[in-house]
């Protein structure tokens, strides 16, 4: 998709920092978002009082419940795996 930007000063903008960090006006943009939003994550979370540690368990949390709410492929069964005698699967 491309983005139109109409502002000369704007572009410019993106041309010194593209050529500054040696990449690509869309790199360039990437990056400075990246940096933005960074930013701002690590603002809110200052400002909630919260840490990267705690930061780091709410997405794995939210990961798990994620995963948890996966159906299982035949709920009526104790284990979608056959195994041996000696505990491996079939």
């Amino acid at each position: 998709m491309a983005v139109q930007i109409a502002n000369p000063e704007v572009v410019r903008k993106i041309e010194w920092l593209a050529a500054t960090l040696n990449t690509s006006k869309t790199g360039a943009v990437e990056r400075a978002l990246d940096a933005y939003s960074g930013g701002l994550l690590q603002a809110q979370m200052a400002a909630e009082g919260r840490s990267n540690e705690q930061l780091r368990y709410e997405r794995l949390m939210s990961i798990v419940k994620k995963f948890d709410a996966i159906p299982d492929a035949n709920p009526n069964s104790p284990s979608d795996l056959e195994w041996d005698e000696n505990g491996l699967p079939i």
